[in-house]
Parts: structure tokens; C-alpha cells; sequence
């Protein structure tokens, strides 16, 4: 019977339960039997209470796990009524302890970080201790086979027994062999939407090496394989995993596979992981909705990705990649990018990568390789046409792959060509005009596509013809019945007519004639038709430079077949995707008012409620829906659609861009909204986007284009006499007076703002909201000191009056936006109240005596709130506002000598802050680590961080942070004239 061990742990976060789910998954696959809450489910029968004492009773083991949460709630430090769970576990635990007279050999103690340490129980502290994961948050193998030779009883030396002394060997017999081992369950494969290919394949056995090797290495994560298009990357993958499968996947337990081809390479096209993200979270098996911030949509994929032995494959990765130039290779997508830091900073197994150009974000870190995958060698090249049957020298047959440079499609369509129409002589591959060296090699592909279509026309194969030119319509595979709406009576003239009325055998012939050579790709005969991405975007070229009106009215056709086909109002993200589809034709169509106004706005976005984002978070998807509504930039909407359309959509593509931290990205778009609402003297939207410009700019740290916007939108809200915005609008100035240290502007803006917000709802007299934050922000100055981990320089009684208004207004307008649900509202409203009472713990400790201890409960309440506040602002999905939260969170973690956890929020903090070019949040998160590292005793690191904020500092005109760098400065002087070992900053300041 195996050995029983429950589990004792704090509900700290998602995060923290995940990783006690996967270690717990992981015993019981070893052979332990894990007595886990989340395995029960709903309420168990008998109740939780009696689950718990029933458990622990009959458990082998009991392994707790420390925590912040959990040590609070076993010393009581928590208000009443709160991890009532823990407290009565606890009581039973320690119970068991004593019942055992201190045996605790039978109790374990599991730390995450080693912060945890500190919060290991008194009456455990003679249990064993295992560091479960390492400073990456990676599993620890040898922690964990300690674990698992502990509760099975199996020493890693097992004494051997004392024997009799040994009599002769008998005579050798016969023995019959034992029953056969019960068969590893079949692994779970998800390959349909990797795209086919040929099945000509030449050497790469390097590269196929490599991957075998990443596989087997512990500390290899994540392989990226870039090339140019056709060189063979997704080939190459197909065939390692072919070597898989006869080996038996070799442990691997899932393998799940993304093409991300199929939604077009263009520089100028967009694209999104929505719909990526919503199959595989699915597939990996999360049951709830999507994670509205993106990145938490990354996180948690990795986090289920690493619970079991997995491959996983993103191929085709570059059209959520910046083009070459500045930021070239660069993910513009937050959820990939979150996705592949964490599997580079653990997980289970292998994540492989295929792309055009390598993906900066993740190059050069632990866990990584990048391997650009070069074009074939001369003789390799050769090979490949001997295997398509070309006849020919050696040196003639690597003369032709010299002059094509290696490039595998390139190179196999010449072949079929030399095979089919020139008896596969390679003394004529010049009859076939697709030789040139002296052309790019992206157009030797072209051309010979183009060959294809003369001889096919020669034949009088129109039917091939027309198939590839059908090919130039999608951006992705063809589904059988968008094909069955392309070839109804009546034909598309100029385009669709050899195919109407044509016979289901001669259609599949044709369709095999161009499978066979290497103009379509393989795949069983309902499967979607698919054609590599080269030969869609060459006949995509050409259908619309030679056939406009027929490019128009085949787009027109599958709009109108994909809209009828939809739901009516789809309810999930997978079953939106025709829709997101309808809206991509029926622009190329040139209907754009139409899809804008009946399949855009009623169905996709429900009027005003954007159904897509606010109930979706499909910020991605929506962005790549609207790009059709535009003439190549976010900044000129087609002419066709109305004005106030026109206006609108603008400023949507600035929400979205936000939204998914491209803030600089966002400007452009929302420029040309505001100037289009000027211009129409429409100031109620004129004084929106202005505020919104501003709060862009601000985070941006254009601290003086962010004042001068924000008086403009001042000006068109007071033209606009709409009340709400002309009080809305001052606080937005005043917060970005605020953040540029011109305190007394601020405040007085402030005050104004209230003024107008009692006479407008008398009912709600504060302002709230964004503007409340912002006016809670100002009031908690005199307080900032305390989070740094100096005492207030205004005195502690003005502290402290700052900090109980801020709380007291806080606690007010949570009351009144929490009926409505309004998840960045509530989010800022627990972030005042976290701060206020950080404030207050931190004048209560370095007070000392009877105050201290009176405000201890500061802490816990501190805690409750920054993590509320981190949560909602993460579900609310605007980056920007979560920075805000993650960066005091830091701080009250560095503060209580929790360094680790600290270091986490600061570090997200700053990549966030990174990517999205928010200079004021990167401001800030260089503070934080420069204190951080003074916490640490690295006055060096200290200093480091504390040049990069004075630069910031100067280079945007933050003058909020003056006091606080003069102080981290001041502080790293004192550090390094007095050295004091790491640790020295304790909860007691």
C-alpha cells in the first residue's frame, strides 16, 4: 500500500496553489498517495473540518508548507474570521506532534522560497526541510528524490542484510518470466494544426541531433529555429517528431503544436495568439475563462505546460514579431512573450520554436537556444533533386542548388518541375526560367510558382491553376465548405469558372496533381487545404495585381458565407473566429461600411459593450479584426466609412495598443482621433482622447507633451459643457502635474475637480475612480518616505493624518464601485488602502513599545490589500495600472525581509515596464531594486540601479522621485562607509 502524506498549505495566490497542484501531481505519479484539498472537489461529505482531522489521522506523512500567509494565520496575526482553514489545521498538526512525543520524523516541511523558512513552525523546526524549487522557480531534483526517498522509506545507501554464509550455486534452472509491466497510458498528441509538408527530406541530422539533446537536457527549455521562409524549419520539425514517435515520444507525455503561419507574414499584417491561447489552455486542461491580462494568459499556460512532460511547438512565430529594424525580432504579443520567459525559466521538458528571425525577447537567457537553421550545402541540395528523380552530374546538380542557395522549397519545386516537364534533365533547368543568380532568393520561389502556371496553362490544366489563385484568398488553410461556397453557381468571372459544376474525382485529381508537386500540401482528404506561406502570398500578389474585380467578388463571397454560417452572437472566443475571419474578407472586399456596422459592431462588439474585450480580453484579436478597417497605418481609416466610424476606430486601435503595452505604438492612432474630433468640433470625444494621449504620455514619461495635452483636453471638455468630463478632465491634468512635481498646481486641480464631482452626484461627493486614485496618490506623498524604509521627513503625525484620509476615502468609494463591478476601479481602491496601511505598519514600527505591537495588524491588512489590488488589476488587463500595484508590493515585501518574493514583483515589474517603453514605472522599478539591493548588503547594485532613475529622472522630468533618489543615494553613501551584512534591513526598520 503506498504511503499516505497530506498536505498543509495557505491559499497565498493562484500561483502558489498551481505549484503545490503540480508537486502534488508529481508524488502520486512517483507512487505516493497525496491527501490534497483540491483533489476533493466540492465540500467533501462530512464536511471540511472533519476532512481535515480524518486526513492527518490516517497520513503516513504530514508535509506542511511555510508561507507568509501561512505563518500569519498560525500565529494569529490575521483579523478575525480569516484562514480559518490553516488555524484549525495547525491546532490538528500540532496536536499530532505532541500525541507523537515530538517523533517528527513523520512530518516534512516543503519551502517554495527561502523566505519561507522564517515562517516554519516552532514544533517543526526538528523536521526535515526540503527546498522544493530553485532561485528560478525551477524544480530541484535532487530536493525532490530526497522527498520521495523519505516517504517511500528508500535510503539512497540501503544497508545490505546479514546472510548465512553462502552455500555452492545449485544447477542452473529454468525460470519462467515474471507478468509483464502494466503499459504506459498512450501520450496525448495535438498535431492538427501544424501545417503539412513534402515528404522529401535531406541531412539537417545536425539540427535533428541538437533537438534530441535539448530533450534530454535538464537546463535546456526552449530551442528557437530561425530562417527564412522555405528553408525548411517546419520540415525539419515534422521529421524529429516522426523520430519521436518510433522511439516511443521517449517519456514525453503531451505534445501540443501551433502554426501561427496561418495567419499571414506580411510586415503590415496583425496578428494574435487569442485564439492560440484559448485552444491551449483547453487542451492543457483550464476550465475557467481567459485571464484578461495577457501575460497572466502566458504565465498560466507555462504553469500547466510544466506539470507533466510535455513538448510543445510554435511554429511560425513571426507575425507577432516586430519587422526587422529597432525592435526587430521582438514580441509584439504580452501573452507569448510571458509564455516563453517562463518556460525559459522552467517547466518540464521542451519548448521548440520556429521563426523567421530569432526572438529577442528570450535570446541569451538560461534555459535557451537559439540555432539559426542555414540553407542546404551544395551537395546536401543535390541529394534532394537525385531524391525527386532530376538526372544530372554531381557538379551540375550542386550547381544548381549553389545558385538557389540552398533553399529547400525552391529547390523541390524545380525538381518536380524538371521530373514532370522537362524528363528530369538537368542539362534544360534553364527552359524552366527559374535560375538567376542575380535575383533575391525570396523571388526564386516566384518564379517558380509562375512556371508551374505557364506549363499548366500550356496543358490546359485550368483547374490547377485556379486552385493555387484560390490559395492567394486566405491567410490560412481552406475549410472544405468556405471551398464548396467559392465554386456554387454562379462562377466569379475571370476567376472561378473551370470549377463550377466541376466533378468531386476531377477536383481531387487536381489537388493531388499539385500535392505531388509541392504546391499543396499533404493531409488526408477532408482535411483543410493548405499551401506553404510563400505560395499564399505569391498568388495573393498576383490575384489581386491581375484580377482585382474577381479578387473583390471572391472576398465578397466568402464574407457573406462566413457571416450566415456564425452565430448569431458568439458567446466564446472559438466561436467568434468566423466572424473575426468575415470581417478580414469582407474589407479586402471593399465593404467596409457593411462589415463595420452589421458584423463588426452588432455582433462582434454588441454596440457599445465590446463584448470582445471587456468579456473576452480578446484585445489581440480585435486588433487584427479592425486592421482591415485601415489603409496600411493605424493613423488613415478607408475614406469609405463615416466619419464619426472613422473616429472611433482610431481611437480602438489606441485602446487596444495599450492594452497590449505597445503605449508608443498607441500615440499615433489616438493623435490622428483627436485631430479628426477637433477638427469636427466634437469636444466631448476630443476631450476624451486628449486625457487619454496625456495618461499615455505620462507613462511614458513625456512629462511636458502629457501637461500640454492634458490642458488642451481641459479646454475641449470645458467648449464640450458636459459636466462629468469637464471634472474628469482636471483630474487628469492634476495627476500629471503631480507625477512632474508641481505640487501646488496639483493639488489646487484637485480640489477643483472634487468641487465639481459633490455639485454634479451630491450622492457621491469624492472623487473616485481614476481621478480618486490619483487625488489619494497626491494625499499619501507625506507618507512615501515610510515605503522606502526611511522615517517621514514632514513629521509622523502629518504621516500619519495622510495616511488614515487616504484610507478612510478609499474604503468610501470601494463601497461605492464594488456593487458595479468595476474591476480597475476596485483594483485602485484596495491599492490606496494597501498603501495607507504600509504606512501605517511602518510608523507603528519604527515607533516601538505599546504602538508597535497596537499596530502590528497594519501588516496583514497591508498584504490583503496589495494582493487584492495586484489581482484586479490584473483581471482588468491594462498593464499599466498593474505596474502600479506590483511596485508597493515590492516594497512591503522587501520591508517584512521577504527579499525573494520582493525581488519577483520588481522584476515583473521592470519587464513590463521595459517592453512597453514606460519610463516613470521604469523609473520606479530601478528605485525599487536599488533599495532592494541595499536590503541585500550590494551597495554596488544599489548604486547601479540608483544612476539608471537619476537618468530616467532627468531625461523625463519625474521631479516626484527627487527626494527619493536623493535618499536611495544618500543611503548607498552611509551602505558603503558602514557596511552592514545582507538582511540588515529588518521588519523593525
Amino acid at each position: 500500500m503506498p504511503p499516505r502524506l497530506f498536505v498543509s498549505y495557505s491559499h497565498d495566490s493562484e500561483a502558489h496553489k498551481e505549484r503545490v497542484l503540480a508537486l502534488a501531481d508529481q508524488l502520486r505519479r512517483d507512487g505516493v498517495d497525496v491527501l490534497l484539498d483540491r483533489y476533493e472537489g466540492a465540500v467533501p461529505e462530512y464536511g471540511w473540518i472533519e476532512w481535515m482531522d480524518r486526513s492527518i489521522g490516517r497520513a503516513d506523512f504530514v508535509a506542511v508548507v511555510p508561507s507568509p500567509a501561512y505563518g500569519a494565520k498560525l500565529d494569529r496575526e490575521v483579523p478575525e474570521g480569516v484562514g480559518r482553514g490553516i488555524k484549525w489545521e495547525g491546532a490538528i498538526i500540532r496536536n499530532e506532534v505532541y500525541l507523537r512525543e515530538m517523533q517528527v520524523r513523520g512530518f516534512l516541511v516543503l519551502c517554495f522560497e527561502k523566505a519561507d523558512h522564517r515562517h516554519v513552525p516552532h514544533w517543526l523546526a526538528g523536521a526535515a526541510r526540503y527546498d522544493v524549487l530553485d532561485d528560478r522557480g525551477c524544480l530541484r531534483h535532487d530536493q525532490y528524490e530526497k522527498i520521495l526517498r523519505h516517504v517511500l522509506n528508500r535510503p539512497s545507501v540501503p544497508p545490505p542484510p546479514v546472510g548465512a554464509p553462502p552455500p555452492l550455486p545449485p544447477a542452473a534452472r529454468p525460470v519462467l518470466p515474471g507478468p509483464a509491466p502494466a503499459p504506459r497510458p498512450p501520450p496525448q498528441i495535438e498535431l492538427s494544426r501544424l501545417p503539412g509538408v513534402g515528404k522529401e527530406f535531406v541531412a539537417r541530422d545536425a539540427e535533428l541531433g541538437l533537438l534530441d539533446k535539448a530533450l534530454a537536457d535538464d537546463h535546456c527549455r526552449v530551442v528557437c529555429l530561425d530562417a527564412p521562409g522555405g528553408v525548411g524549419k517546419t520540415a525539419l520539425v515534422h521529421r524529429w517528431l516522426k523520430r519521436l514517435q518510433d522511439d516511443d515520444w521517449r517519456g514525453i507525455e503531451r505534445v501540443f503544436a501551433w502554426s501561427f503561419y496561418s495567419q499571414g507574414t506580411s510586415d503590415t499584417r496583425v496578428a494574435s495568439s487569442d485564439g492560440f491561447f484559448d485552444e491551449a489552455l483547453r487542451w492543457f486542461g483550464h476550465a475557467g475563462e481567459l485571464p484578461r491580462d495577457p501575460a497572466d494568459r502566458g504565465r498560466l499556460l507555462a504553469g500547466l505546460v510544466a506539470r507533466r512532460p510535455t513538448v510543445l511547438i510554435l511554429d511560425g512565430l513571426e507575425p507577432l514579431q516586430h519587422p526587422p529594424g529597432p525592435q526587430g525580432g521582438k514580441l509584439r504579443d504580452p501573452a507569448l512573450r510571458a509564455l516563453l520567459v517562463a518556460m525559459a525559466c522552467g517547466g518540464t521538458r521542451l519548448c521548440v520554436v520556429t521563426t523567421r528571425q530569432a526572438v529577442a525577447d528570450i535570446a541569451g537567457r538560461s534555459g535557451v537556444q537559439s540555432h539559426p537553421l542555414k540553407a542546404l550545402q551544395p551537395a546536401d541540395g543535390a541529394d534532394l533533386l537525385r531524391r525527386l528523380d532530376v538526372n544530372g552530374t554531381q557538379n551540375q546538380l550542386e550547381e544548381a542548388s549553389r545558385e538557389l542557395r540552398g533553399h529547400a522549397l525552391t529547390l523541390t519545386l524545380l525538381g518536380h518541375y524538371l521530373r514532370i516537364v522537362l524528363d528530369g534533365d538537368m542539362r534544360r533547368r534553364g527552359d524552366a526560367d527559374i535560375l538567376d543568380p542575380n535575383v533575391p532568393q525570396a523571388e526564386h520561389a516566384g518564379r517558380a510558382m509562375d512556371a508551374y502556371v505557364r506549363w499548366f496553362s500550356r496543358e490546359k490544366k485550368q483547374v490547377e491553376v485556379v486552385l493555387l489563385r484560390l490559395f492567394g484568398l486566405f491567410d490560412r488553410p481552406i475549410d472544405r465548405d468556405v471551398l464548396s461556397a467559392l465554386l456554387r453557381p454562379p462562377p466569379i468571372k475571370g476567376l472561378t469558372e473551370p470549377l463550377v459544376g466541376l466533378d468531386k474525382r476531377a477536383l481531387a485529381f487536381a489537388l493531388d496533381h499539385l500535392r505531388s508537386v509541392g504546391l499543396v500540401l499533404s493531409g488526408r482528404a477532408d482535411d483543410p487545404l493548405d499551401a506553404h506561406p510563400l505560395v499564399r502570398e505569391h498568388f495573393a500578389r498576383r490575384l489581386e495585381e491581375e484580377s482585382p474585380k474577381a479578387w473583390r467578388e471572391a472576398h465578397e463571397r466568402i464574407y457573406r458565407h462566413l457571416a450566415a454560417s456564425a452565430a448569431p452572437l458568439p458567446a466564446t472566443l472559438e466561436a467568434m473566429q468566423p466572424l473575426f475571419a468575415a470581417v478580414a474578407h469582407g474589407c479586402r472586399a471593399g465593404l467596409h461600411q457593411e462589415v463595420y456596422d452589421e458584423v463588426y459592431r452588432r455582433r462582434i462588439c454588441r454596440g457599445n459593450d465590446a463584448f470582445q474585450t471587456k468579456k473576452l480580453g480578446a484585445f489581440g484579436a480585435d486588433l487584427a479584426a479592425i486592421a482591415g478597417f485601415f489603409e496600411g497605418s493605424w493613423t488613415v481609416p478607408v475614406a469609405e466609412l463615416r466619419q464619426d466610424d472613422r473616429s472611433w476606430l482610431l481611437n480602438e486601435a489606441g485602446f487596444c495598443l495599450r492594452a497590449l503595452g505597445q503605449l508608443r505604438e498607441a500615440l499615433a492612432p489616438m493623435r490622428a482621433g483627436l485631430d479628426m474630433d477637433v477638427t469636427a468640433e466634437n469636444w466631448k470625444n476630443a476631450a476624451i482622447a486628449g486625457s487619454n494621449l496625456s495618461e499615455i504620455q505620462v507613462t511614458l514619461g513625456d512629462l511636458a507633451d502629457a501637461i500640454a495635452m492634458a490642458e488642451q483636453a481641459v479646454d475641449h471638455a470645458d467648449r464640450s459643457r458636459d459636466e462629468f468630463q469637464r471634472m474628469a478632465r482636471r483630474g487628469m491634468l492634476a495627476d500629471a502635474f503631480h507625477q512632474a512635481g508641481r505640487l501646488g498646481n496639483a493639488r489646487t486641480l484637485f480640489e477643483k475637480a472634487e468641487a465639481m464631482q459633490a455639485e454634479r452626484e451630491p450622492q457621491h461627493p469624492r472623487l473616485y475612480s481614476v481621478g480618486g486614485y490619483g487625488y489619494c496618490d497626491l494625499l499619501l506623498r507625506p507618507a512615501e518616505p515610510l515605503a522606502w524604509g526611511q522615517t517621514a521627513p514632514v513629521g509622523r503625525d502629518a504621516a500619519r493624518r495622510a495616511c488614515n484620509e487616504a484610507r478612510e476615502r478609499a474604503a468610501q468609494t470601494l463601497e461605492w464601485v464594488s456593487p458595479r463591478a468595476w474591476l480597475l476601479d476596485i483594483g485602485l481602491d484596495h491599492l490606496t488602502l494597501g498603501r495607507a496601511h504600509l504606512g501605517l505598519w511602518r510608523l507603528a514600527a519604527q515607533a516601538g513599545g505599546k504602538e508597535k505591537a497596537e499596530g502590528a495588524s497594519h501588516l496583514p491588512n497591508a498584504r490583503t490589500h496589495l494582493d487584492e489590488a495586484v489581482a484586479r488589476l490584473r483581471e482588468a488587463g491594462q498593464t499599466d495600472y498593474l505596474l502600479r500595484g506590483l511596485l508597493p508590493r515590492g516594497a512591503l515585501r522587501r520591508l517584512a525581509g521577504e527579499c525573494d518574493a520582493a525581488r519577483a514583483d520588481l522584476d515583473e515589474a521592470f519587464e513590463i515596464a521595459e517592453q512597453g517603453e514606460m519610463r516613470l514605472h521604469l523609473c520606479d522599478a530601478h528605485l525599487g531594486r536599488a533599495w532592494l539591493a541595499l536590503a541585500e548588503g550590494a551597495p554596488a547594485g544599489a548604486r547601479k540601479h540608483a544612476g539608471a532613475a537619476r537618468a530616467l529622472i532627468a531625461a523625463t522630468g519625474y521631479h516626484r522621485r527627487d527626494e527619493e533618489l536623493a535618499a536611495v543615494e544618500a543611503a548607498i553613501r552611509l551602505a558603503v562607509e558602514a557596511p552592514v551584512a545582507p538582511g540588515g534591513a529588518t521588519p523593525e526598520g
